[in-house]
């Protein structure tokens, strides 16, 4: 059984209508492991769930990219990511990001100010997204994994002024 703890918020925005930049400051105290296995992943998705249909987030697991965070593209199911090249450290402040493009053709990842890794150009949603984050057990007991988050920032800046 799964269980999860995530945070969306009810705003949905479209994602092919102007620049979309998300960053969230987070530390794992305790890291995913063959016991206690968990995905997190912030940013931005179509539905609260550790692997949406949509998505354009920074994910980790211990079991995947050697415990380095990943930037990841989902639409229709489909995925691109890229290796940002940090290996998470538990109890460790990290600012992650991300930013897509006006026209969501390109997606740039980056942890505490550096981009990270090349831009994702494929599988980029230009459906509907909610930002928000969230923590998800895949092995092991429920309470054994926490994501604390120091703040969340979001910056949309339309093509066409309101």
């Amino acid at each position: 059984s799964s269980a999860a703890s995530d945070v969306y918020k009810r705003q949905v925005y479209l994602l092919n209508d102007g620049t979309l930049y998300w960053e969230w400051c987070i530390r794992i105290p305790t890291l995913s492991d063959a016991t206690n296995r968990f995905i997190v992943h912030v940013g931005c998705a179509s539905a609260s769930a550790s692997v949406s249909t949509e998505m354009f987030s920074i994910r980790y697991s211990d079991n995947v990219n050697s415990g380095k965070f990943l930037g990841v593209c989902r639409s229709s199911s489909s995925e691109t990511t890229v290796d940002t090249g940090i290996t998470v450290v538990a109890n460790t402040w990290y600012r992650v990001g991300a930013l897509m493009n006006a026209n969501a053709t390109s997606a740039q990842f980056y942890v505490d100010g550096v981009a990270t890794g090349a831009a994702i150009t494929t599988n980029i949603s230009t459906n509907t997204g909610r930002l928000g984050g969230g923590i998800y057990k895949t092995v092991g007991a429920a309470a054994a994994r926490t994501m604390d988050v120091d703040y969340t920032y979001y910056l949309k800046t339309f093509t066409t002024a309101r």
